[in-house]
């Protein structure tokens, strides 16, 4: 979902979700107008993209997550996942 070669200086990388997201973003709220057709249909790609993102990333919690919490426990007991309340109460 994110660029992750590429040195963004000589050499840059097939941009990916969050760049394209980004890139739609900034001008369509850059312009007193409506969205153009064009942007519209840029919308819907990225859309395509991120709902296939979001399949992916279903499926490897799914698959990998159990087991990466397993592990953790075993090198620090004290680990606890916290929910979003907590995370932002400190």
């Amino acid at each position: 979902m994110v660029i992750t070669t590429g040195d963004s200086y000589v050499g840059s990388a097939e941009k990916q979700l969050r760049e394209k997201l980004g890139a739609i973003y900034s001008s369509v709220a850059s312009q007193y107008d409506a969205p153009s057709p064009s942007q519209k249909a840029n919308i819907e790609s990225v859309m395509e993209l991120f709902n296939k993102a979001e399949v992916q990333f279903k499926k490897l919690e799914k698959s990998s997550f159990s087991k990466i919490l397993e592990k953790n426990q075993k090198i620090n007991p004290e680990y606890k996942i916290k929910t979003f309340k907590e995370f932002i109460e400190g």
